[in-house]
This record gives structure tokens, C-alpha cells and sequence, in this order.
């Protein structure tokens, strides 16, 4: 039933507390929510494509759509907890499947989700992160690129990237930090 037909002056007073909450909350929305990197109750830290700001985002906010390799890329709003030397893998696939980064991929008959993975045709990769940059070239069945960086304390983005032969970057859809 629509309450608003039976008494305008509660929609009038509902109006007003949502807009009063609303102005509340709203200055929150700006602020991007950091992932912690460096504490021990999450290590490995496992980030996830779905978590990146970007436009692009959406593009990979289902694993059926990471599954078809779109070109997409963001970054992650992280908070290093402590300076330190920290051990990044950049994955195309998640560690739980171990396969390379340029494999295609099927999920076993048993998953509902049967939408083939695709090969992206990754050649190199990169990592940026507190004003410092890294990159490797890919080597036969390579699983993930390994990066070691010594991070300084504080809020900072993490960028990410493989370089694909069809001349596109996606970003690495899954990132291990330690």
C-alpha cells in the first residue's frame, strides 16, 4: 500500500528524518575506504578486482566477467600499516586455481558456472605503489609476477597492469601482498 495517499503529513516527516540522515552521511561519500596492508590478521592480503575505483569497475564485478579477460583496470585504496618490505603477486587467476597467467580456463563439470576463461595474451606487467614502479616481463607458464617493494607507512594506490599483445593493459584481477 502506498502510505503516501493515507497521510501526507507522515510523508512529510519521513521526508524530513531521510534528508536530515542523508545530510549526515553524504560528506562519507568521498572518502574511499582503504584495504590495510601489513597487518598479520590479514596476510596474505588477497585484493580482488571488485574492489578497484574505476569506471571500469563494473566491468569486472562478476567472476563471469573476469572469466572473459575484459580490458579493464583501476586501482586499490590501500593503507600500509607499517613501512616494510612487502612481496606482491599479481595474478590473472586466483591462487585457489593455480593456473597461469595466460591460460584459459574451465571451471570442473560440477560448477554451475560454465563460461570458458580466455587467454589474455599477457607479455609484461607492472606494479605502482607510493611513488614507486616495477615491471617484469612474462616468462613461459608464469603463474603470477612477483614484486618486492619496501612501502613507506600510510594511505597510497596500488596501480596495477598486464601489457597484452592485442596492445591493451587489464589490470591483474587478483593481487596477493605479504
Amino acid at each position: 500500500d502506498n502510505i503516501g495517499m493515507l497521510s501526507g503529513d507522515v510523508v512529510d516527516e519521513l521526508s524530513r528524518k531521510y534528508d536530515a540522515w542523508w545530510a549526515t552521511i553524504s560528506p562519507q561519500n568521498a572518502k574511499m575506504v582503504r584495504v590495510v596492508l601489513g597487518d598479520d590478521r590479514d596476510n596474505p592480503a588477497c585484493l580482488t578486482c571488485m574492489d578497484w575505483h574505476s569506471p571500469d569497475a563494473n566491468n569486472v564485478w562478476h567472476q563471469r566477467q573476469i572469466l572473459t579477460g575484459p580490458v579493464a583496470n583501476g586501482f586499490w585504496a590501500v593503507d600500509v600499516s607499517r613501512a616494510g618490505r612487502y612481496r606482491f603477486e599479481l595474478r590473472r587467476w586466483p591462487r585457489e586455481i593455480d593456473t597461469a597467467i595466460n591460460a584459459a580456463y574451465r571451471n570442473p563439470p560440477d560448477n554451475k558456472e560454465q563460461t570458458p576463461g580466455v587467454s589474455i595474451g599477457a607479455v609484461s606487467g607492472y606494479i605502482d605503489i607510493a611513488g614507486l614502479h616495477q615491471s617484469q616481463r612474462l616468462t613461459g607458464d608464469a603463474r603470477f609476477l612477483a614484486f618486492v617493494l619496501d612501502l613507506p607507512a600510510g594511505p597510497t594506490e596500488l596501480h596495477t597492469a598486464f601489457a597484452c599483445k592485442d596492445q591493451h593493459e587489464r589490470g591483474a584481477y587478483y593481487v596477493y601482498v605479504e
